[in-house]
């Protein structure tokens, strides 16, 4: 199965090292409040879709 980008869904978080397809769960410091990602995986998942940084590596 492919993952499809979405959100950020598809990286692993680097606040609370939720796996890909995982949601976020709160952190000391960085509460999810009514969202599902933590903003950094957000940002972190928009510079890849650009190519900033590299993509993930395939899932096993």
């Amino acid at each position: 199965m492919e993952l499809v980008p979405s959100c950020g869904f598809f990286l692993a978080c680097p606040v609370c090292s939720a796996a890909s397809g995982q949601r976020c769960i709160n952190s000391p410091g960085h509460p999810l409040g009514d969202d599902r990602l933590h903003p950094e995986r957000v940002e972190l998942a928009e510079k890849a879709m650009r190519g900033e940084v590299p993509p993930p590596g395939p899932l096993r």
